[in-house]
């Protein structure tokens, strides 16, 4: 309980004070605010990448990575060093990489816990500005001391993580069978990450467009004004208050798009009918994007949970994709506006059109994806007891260190029970190359996307061992990694779906 509010308080602070750095971010009226975005969102992806490949999964590395930018940008910013350039490069480092910490730290909770943190933490995040001034608290001690205070507890959060991951692992053991499970396929948990990387984009450069447009106009910064941050915490308060009364386990981004984007056009119809100023209209905007990104990160963090899947890799990806997304809409916003290509009352109905054309684009990407999975004969809106025995996976190459998976025992149980077309073209393979009991679970779990931390510590293996079964099968089967194995699967698959099909 103690991590858990040092946690909440932490990683509030952090965003706090990213929300009164008027000089970065994504909101900032700097000049060189777009390169920091640039270098924000680089950052990220670059982590995801390597995280992908199995080269930055330790948090250890990222957090003093972050500790030194995060003293740089402070003792630049105070000292008046440096040209802007620079300042706005430390920036975006200090927030990208310590915001990644901070995920991976909610990960090694249980989800209905840490969501309700995350939740809290957005409370605290935005309460900042109005407490800031209703104290008459200088913003630039202010900034400084919340971001070395963020460092200083996200040091404490890592230095125990791995007994919170732990003590999760022993209790999701206990009230489990002896064998790994989660509520969806590895191909509908990517399927959704996707969509919400293009919901992130989305939204993401409409906000942006539109708050450059306003920017050039008449300097407004009502991103970071009391208003903005007054409907933010009204917005996390009903966030704590549904995550406390429903009891929610997962948050799922196809319930979270349809609202932010009528949020988001809502707060531009006010805007281009007069109903509302301006500035309220963009702080209704700005609040459901930063509200959105704290839904996203609901959905990412107890996804990577479930699935036991690298938390830098999704959340990377998902808020690398947000940051550039910002920054190609301010962009496009200053080379329309300043070319004379549009005026400025057709900013809001560019807009409107934009997300408009977005959010179909979602919807029928998401449709496409339905119906080939129906026509497969998988229903991604079957009970979650049916998909567990659906289909498995569409999946992704693996990191190298899922590669080096380790699992190996004999009491592992089979993850479905009842024959369905995936189990016969197990079967298929198992039969057809010989692989002992031992290979099969290897190649098995291999299909079902977990990751090698989680399987070791799980089934309390040698990794040594579980890579002599590995290489022994995929020189059984010809393949020399693991997503040719994964091709020879989905063969067997079509195969025996195939089969299926004509004796029915």
């Amino acid at each position: 309980m103690i991590l858990a509010a040092i946690a909440v308080m932490g990683f509030g602070l952090l965003q706090g004070a990213r929300f009164i750095d008027v000089n970065s971010g994504p909101y900032s009226a700097h000049s060189l605010a777009l390169f920091g975005l640039f270098v924000d969102g680089a950052t990220l992806l670059t982590i995801a990448v390597l995280s992908y490949f199995g080269k930055s999964d330790d948090n250890r590395k990222l957090y003093c990575a972050g500790a030194i930018s995060c003293a740089l940008y402070l003792a630049l910013s105070l000292l008046n060093l440096g040209d802007a350039a620079i300042h706005q490069a430390f920036a975006g480092l200090t927030w990208s990489l310590n915001v990644l910490c901070w995920m991976e730290i909610f990960t090694n909770y249980k989800p209905r816990f840490a969501l309700i943190m995350i939740a809290l933490a957005y409370a605290v995040n935005v309460a900042v500005k109005p407490l800031l001034g209703a104290l008459g608290l200088p913003v630039e001690g202010a900034l400084t001391a919340f971001m070395a205070i963020s460092i200083v507890l996200l040091g404490i959060c890592i230095r125990y993580d791995k007994t919170i991951a732990h003590d999760t692992l022993l209790n999701e053991r206990a009230s489990s069978d002896t064998s790994c499970h989660e509520t969806t396929t590895l191909s509908e948990a990517f399927s959704r990450a996707r969509r919400a990387v293009a919901c992130a984009f989305a939204f993401s450069f409409v906000c942006g467009f539109v708050i450059e447009a306003d920017l050039l106009a008449t300097n407004m910064e009502y991103a970071q004004s009391n208003e903005t941050a007054l409907i933010c915490l009204v917005a996390a308060i009903l966030m704590v208050c549904a995550l406390l009364v429903f009891s929610i386990r997962k948050a799922n981004i196809d319930y979270m798009c349809p609202i932010a984007a009528a949020w988001i056009a809502t707060a531009l119809f006010t805007r281009s009918t007069g109903l509302l100023e301006d500035s309220v209209s963009g702080s209704i905007m700005t609040a459901t994007l930063i509200s959105f990104y704290v839904l996203l990160w609901l959905m990412l963090v107890s996804e990577a949970h479930e699935r036991k899947l690298p938390a830098f890799f999704l959340l990377g990806l998902a808020l690398g994709v947000a940051r550039l997304s910002v920054m190609a809409g301010r962009a496009c916003a200053d080379w329309a506006i300043g070319g004379n290509l549009i005026v400025q009352s057709a900013v809001s109905a560019v807009s409107l059109w934009a997300l408009a054309i977005a959010v179909s684009a979602i919807f029928f990407a998401y449709l496409r994806y339905s119906s080939k999975r129906l026509r497969g004969g998988f229903d991604e809106t079957a009970p979650d007891e049916d998909r567990q025995q659906s289909s498995h996976m569409e999946a992704i190459e693996p990191n190298k260190a899922t590669s080096d998976v380790a699992l190996a025992s004999e009491e592992i149980a089979p993850i479905a029970s009842d024959a369905d077309p995936w189990d016969e073209a197990f079967d298929m393979l198992v039969q057809r190359y010989g692989l002992s009991d031992r290979e099969a679970q290897i190649v098995r779990e291999f299909a079902a996307g977990r990751s090698a931390r989680y399987l070791a510590e799980w089934y309390m293996l040698s990794e040594h061992t579980v890579k002599t079964h590995l290489r022994r099968a995929y020189t059984k089967v010809g393949v020399h990694s693991r997503q040719e194995l994964i091709d020879a699967i989905e063969e067997m698959h079509a195969e025996s779906f195939k089969n299926a099909r004509g004796k029915a």
